[in-house]
């Protein structure tokens, strides 16, 4: 896991400092080396968390004729056996980069069909005067581009990163801030600025002569209709538990992130089976949720792992969230991230990488458990009455696409109505960056797709990849496996869920591992009690300071009066105002000229 940056500029030797100061805002990504390589008209950086050859795979990497180059952030599962189909390269290291510039070397621009993993990299063809940039198919790793003021073209991990190369002016984008207001958080398409890019998952971009195209590499596969449910879960186990062992992979201590629900308990339980003595950690909340730290400890125990816990009873709120907004270079208004960062704080201690069970819900249908309660949809109810009540619901849908997709993204995490945002005096729409007609049939299958596509890249794998780089770690999804998740996604709707439960799959192959206590439990997320948080006197004091002086930047976009209003609500969208503001106040950013 590494942070990685890039400068491509058409004039040789110019701004030779550029790319050491962007790595130098990414070394908490990479603390262990941070180094950087000239070419005549491109530069790549990156700052290390060793991972894979600790002492020998000190990046940006070279071909063995320096014509190619390499900076990579990710982990390239399999990548042993991967080197024994490439056996004409001549490798120099033992890491799994490496494996990048043979796959290219190989195939050439064909090469992404190839690899596997999660990654962002930046790969400078020097003969062909090309940078070729890609991430992951799912958005497990970030990777965002600039122009600079003189046409440099900018690449690096973190926004953070693009800003320190000092050629970036960033101009707030209001659409992505609707689309904030709206979700809790920036599109995966766009960034809070309108100069500054983001790479969508799988998606590859190639620079060559100033001219620059993006383009989709991958996409997800058509539905198994014939696959019986034994089959189904028979495959399931077999590529679940090889991501696994693929995944435990390291030349350091790896571990869990246990949350006590279902998705972490399994990756929990058969990463202990491999590899016995495996270190758990886990989060529990001391007021206005329920803690899950029984749970995990349960699971803990019947694995017999080295568990670690950690609440929240002693956390500075107000002093956290502040740090958030130096984490997150957007505003991000998911209450969990506060946890997520603690609970990976406490595991790098311990270990350097960690398992999680993030991609289970969007894969599996594990947020259908809150539709249907959101739906008022008896639980007894056959799959073909959650339809017709689905239906129902839609009305008069003309979206373009799946009018299901449509109205769901209308009606389930929806924070701010378009009313809502009118009265804070910012009526500006952003329903149109999320292209519907990618769903087209119309089902249940059609809105995992589509959280898939949005909320697991914009809000969960952002979160995640954030708050443990935060702390140094790298932080693995076994459930996001090219192999497993392809599999899910191509599963028929009646194999995922039915009348009662969710992540049949799943279940069906591994509750056996299970603790009665894990079986028997509801679905339940991982957000912070914001309403008990935001009644803490300390926090009362930071909505006052924050959100009712009129000086705070945050007035410079939203009506003073319309923002009054949600203050004293301690709701989530008193949470994403503080955020916001707390974020503008740390960020300053020219305005669009017609603010």
């Amino acid at each position: 896991m590494c942070g990685i940056a890039a400068m491509v500029n058409s004039q040789p030797g110019v701004y030779p400092d550029v790319v050491p100061r962007m790595v130098a805002a990414l070394r908490h990504r990479g603390p262990d080396s941070q180094s950087v390589h000239h070419f005549s008209r491109c530069t790549l950086g990156s700052a290390r968390l060793s991972i894979v050859d600790v002492e020998g795979g000190r990046q940006p990497i070279l071909s063995r004729d320096a014509a190619l180059g390499v900076t990579f952030n990710g982990a390239i599962y399999g990548f042993r056996e991967l080197k024994t189909h490439l056996c004409d390269y001549p490798f120099q290291t033992g890491t799994d980069t490496e494996v990048i510039l043979a796959l290219y070397a190989k195939y050439g621009d064909a090469f992404l069909s190839h690899l596997p993993g999660m990654f962002a990299f930046a790969l400078w063809d020097d003969r062909a005067q090309t940078l070729t940039c890609a991430r992951d198919r799912f958005g497990e790793k970030p990777l965002y581009y600039a122009f600079g003021t003189g046409g440099e073209f900018l690449v690096a991990s973190e926004i953070k990163a693009i800003l320190a190369s000092g050629l970036v002016e960033p101009v707030l984008n209001p659409q992505a801030l609707s689309h904030y207001l709206t979700r809790l958080h920036v599109h995966p398409s766009q960034t809070i600025y309108s100069n500054v890019h983001a790479l969508p998952p799988a998606h590859v971009l190639r620079f060559h002569n100033g001219h620059l195209r993006t383009e989709r590499y991958w996409q997800p596969p058509d539905i198994l209709e014939e696959i019986g449910a034994e089959e189904a879960v028979e495959r399931f186990r077999y590529l679940f538990d090889t991501a696994i062992r693929k995944q435990l992979v390291a030349d350091v201590p790896v571990g869990v992130l246990l949350s006590g629900g279902i998705d972490s308990s399994t990756v929990a339980a058969v990463a202990s089976r491999h590899q016995p003595g495996l270190r758990t950690f886990s989060f529990g909340f001391n007021q206005g949720v329920e803690s899950e730290l029984p749970f995990a400890r349960g699971m803990a125990e019947r694995c017999e792992t080295s568990h670690f816990e950690l609440a929240d009873d002693s956390a500075d709120i107000p002093a956290l969230l502040r740090h958030m907004q130096t984490i997150y270079d957007e505003p991000f208004a998911d209450s969990s991230a506060i946890p997520t960062f603690l609970v990976c704080e406490m595991a790098r201690r311990h270990v350097t990488v960690a398992l999680g069970g993030d991609g289970a819900d969007e894969l599996l249908g594990g947020y259908l458990s809150w539709t249907r309660r959101f739906l008022h949809l008896p639980a007894h109810l056959r799959m073909k009455s959650l339809m017709q009540r689905l239906a129902r619901w839609l009305g008069g849908s003309r979206q373009a696409g799946s009018p299901l997709v449509y109205r769901y993204a209308q009606g389930y995490r929806n924070y701010f109505t378009p009313t809502e945002r009118r009265s804070l005096g910012f009526p500006i729409e952003c329903e149109q960056l999320t292209d519907y007609s990618r769903y087209q049939r119309n089902t249940v299958g059609d809105m995992l797709r589509f959280d898939t596509d949005l909320y697991l890249p914009g809000d969960i794998l952002l979160k995640t990849d954030r708050a443990s780089m935060a702390s140094s770690l790298e932080l693995r999804a076994p459930f996001l496996d090219v192999d497993l998740a392809s599999f899910c996604l191509s599963l028929p709707d009646s194999l995922k869920v039915d009348a009662h439960r969710e992540k049949l799959p799943l279940r069906h192959a591994y509750e056996v591992m299970w603790t009665p206590e894990i079986r028997a439990r509801p679905k339940q997320g991982f957000g912070g009690p914001m309403t008990a948080w935001l009644q803490v006197p300390a926090m009362a004091a930071l909505k006052q300071d924050v959100l009712c002086d009129r000086r705070q930047r945050i007035f410079n976009m939203l009506d003073f009066a319309g923002v009054q209003s949600f203050v004293a609500r301690n709701t989530q969208q008193t949470w994403s105002l503080l955020v916001l503001a707390l974020w503008m106040e740390g960020h300053p950013c020219s305005l669009p000229a017609n603010s």
